[in-house]
């Protein structure tokens, strides 16, 4: 007795000196990040599974990883809604403990003598009452051949296994360490039961994930349901969507840790999306989709997996923006003391080295989901991030440079719209149609100079060379305003064929346009708002018309 006592007083000193480490927290996730790689690696003997080869790419580096970070934290929050701990201090628990990742494949390896073992999901037929989920729930502790304590006999070999011994083993060690730490932190029975079953739950669920998430798709609970699942893309199968699927739910855990780590960081970032600006871009990103589907003639069919890579599509552009909106605070935080003294750097809410951390961390998301929607889509994404460099950073600085600055801003919208073109990935860069691109550059570059009004004394102190810093800021907007009906107005001029649909609202939508950059109480989200219902209502009028752009 005395000896389990020495060895709890242990486990508990380390427990307590990982929550107290002061090493970086980005170290642990880097750790965790390594082990799953090594993981990986070992399941390629204990599963006889070749991971070197180029099709199973997906699974080595999407697949799994969004698996691991699913599982690790849901386990994180489970811990924090349970103890009430720091989020933090659990974090470096929890990502400290990913070396028993490596624990199953080897155990694995030596139960099958190197023959190797089956891992795969576990598939389930709809079931048709509560009984049946009832049992479907704890089949998986008591029920051959998946559950935790399945022992095999003569008649069940271990190569028919579809949870291996490893895997049983890791669960109960981090089912026995749930139950051990919410007890060691609340002394509580209840919470250490809700805790247990919280975490049974994390991985009932995902062994049965890609099943469940085609029954609530309406589709049967097959492999088969991921294979040719789309329309748009025919190399978004099995692995890519899966990560797409795990990715949304990711994301939902994510955004709750960063809540619970800090509300007034996490409220920050969000009030620091600059919305009308992100919905621009949103809008953009559908009306390349929307002219690739009319150029080539197919009708919006989408299955239902199309809709999971169009969402992923958007929730890359997303994360690009944020990386953007970060990486331009930084490049512009002595022109924001005077501009926006609210944003996240000039009223330190966040630090520059944690703009700067959040910044790369939303760029590597962006590109890996880029990667996922197709590798046009990919490219796109990173010229844009090129650009965005290139206009906020020295030695070039473009938005310093008049009218280089506005062009710049076009071809990256333009590049947004690029993109929604080639997510279906029948779709070639050389057929998007030529006379939309030049109205699009030109037109943006023309309309986008209302967006230096509101920032007149900023660009003054910092020396970015303005229409309002050049001529004044009653004389430049008076210019901003006239080229912004110029922009309105070419439209029609260039698609003569649709002249009698877009006139008049080319007309409204240039004379509002004027009135509101000179507008004494001047709010740039109301042209925000005029580009974005000009773009849907022009959009439904061509696109709904039987012409050719």
């Amino acid at each position: 007795m005395e000896l389990v006592k020495k060895i709890f007083q242990k486990i508990t000193q380390l427990i307590e000196k990982i929550e107290n480490s002061p090493i970086s927290l980005s170290k642990f996730l880097l750790a965790f990040f390594c082990f799953v790689f090594l993981r990986n690696f070992l399941e390629i003997f204990s599963t006889r599974s070749d991971y070197f080869a180029a099709k199973r790419f997906s699974f080595f580096f999407f697949h799994s990883v969004a698996f691991y970070i699913f599982v690790f934290l849901a386990l994180i929050l489970i811990l924090h809604f349970i103890t009430k701990e720091r989020i933090i201090k659990i974090s470096k628990v929890i990502f400290s403990g990913s070396i028993v990742l490596l624990l199953p494949p080897l155990l694995d390896l030596l139960a099958s003598g190197g023959e190797g073992v089956v891992n795969k999901y576990r598939n389930f037929t709809q079931p048709e009452n509560i009984w049946q989920i009832i049992k479907l729930f704890f089949a998986y502790i008591i029920d051959s051949p998946f559950g935790l304590f399945f022992g095999r006999d003569a008649n069940f070999p271990l190569t028919q296994l579809q949870i291996n011994y490893g895997i049983r083993v890791e669960v109960l060690i981090v089912l026995i360490f749930l139950i051990w730490y919410i007890f060691w932190k609340t002394k509580n029975i209840f919470r250490v039961l809700a805790g247990l079953f919280l975490g049974y739950m994390v991985f009932f669920v995902l062994g049965i994930f890609p099943y469940l998430m085609a029954f609530v798709f309406g589709l049967p609970a097959t492999d088969a349901s991921f294979y040719n699942a789309s329309i748009i893309n025919s190399a978004f199968d099995w692995n890519k969507i899966i990560f797409c699927l795990y990715f949304v739910f990711i994301l939902i855990f994510g955004a709750a840790w960063f809540y619970f780590y800090d509300r007034n960081k996490f409220l920050a970032v969000i009030r620091n999306l600059r919305l009308p600006r992100f919905l621009l871009n949103l809008v953009f990103l559908f009306l390349g989709l929307a002219v690739t589907f009319h150029f080539s003639g197919k009708r919006l069919d989408f299955m239902p997996f199309d809709y999971s890579l169009i969402f992923t599509a958007c929730l890359s552009l997303a994360f690009y923006w944020f990386f953007a909106v970060f990486s331009n605070d930084m490049a512009d935080e002595k022109a924001d003391k005077i501009n926006a003294p609210t944003r996240p750097l000039p009223s330190a809410a966040l630090s520059r080295q944690e703009a700067r951390s959040l910044s790369l961390v939303f760029l590597g998301v962006s590109y890996a989901l880029a990667f996922i929607v197709g590798y046009a889509f990919f490219v796109i994404i990173f010229l844009r991030s090129c650009l965005s460099y290139l206009y906020s950073w020295p030695p070039f600085r473009l938005k310093r440079v008049p009218l280089i600055s506005h062009f710049v801003l076009a071809i990256c919208y333009f590049l947004t719209m690029l993109a929604g073109y080639l997510i279906l990935s029948s779709s070639s860069v050389y057929d998007f149609p030529g006379r939309v691109s030049l109205v699009f550059l030109i037109s943006f570059a023309l309309v986008a100079n209302f967006k230096d009004i509101k920032d007149y004394k900023g660009d003054k102190a910092d020396k970015v060379y303005t229409l309002p810093i050049i001529f004044g800021p009653k004389r430049g907007k008076l210019i901003i305003g006239f080229l912004g009906v110029v922009a309105f107005l070419l439209l029609p001029l260039v698609y003569k064929e649709y002249l009698k649909l877009i006139l008049i609202p080319s007309l409204v939508a240039a004379a509002a346009y004027f009135f509101l950059v000179n507008k004494k109480k001047y709010d740039e989200r109301l042209i925000f708002f005029l580009i974005l219902v000009y773009i849907a209502l022009i959009a439904f009028l061509i696109f709904w018309q039987p012409y050719s752009l």
